[in-house]
């Protein structure tokens, strides 16, 4: 995630076939169940921010990225797999 423009190859299998963003829908669910568990209101506006935070300033560089790295074959992904579910 902090150098997208190094990657070498297009993972579009396992859980990548169903979600483009494993890691972030990982941590999506963790602060979810945080939230859940503590029962504190507060925290869904934390998930908010984060959930507005990683599609600004990770997914949308990272997808970028990508275009450029893989052209069509990121592209037609894109169109197939979700970005979070």
């Amino acid at each position: 995630p902090i150098n997208p423009e190094e990657t070498t190859t297009l993972v579009t299998t396992g859980i990548f076939s169903m979600t483009r963003n494993p890691m972030y829908l990982g941590l999506f669910f963790a602060i979810s169940g945080t939230i859940l568990f503590f029962g504190s209101w507060f925290g869904i506006i934390i998930l908010m921010l984060f959930v507005w935070y990683t599609n600004k300033f990770q997914i949308i560089p990272e997808e970028e990225a990508m275009e450029k790295l893989f052209g069509n074959r990121y592209n037609e992904y894109k169109q197939n797999v979700r970005r979070w579910i």
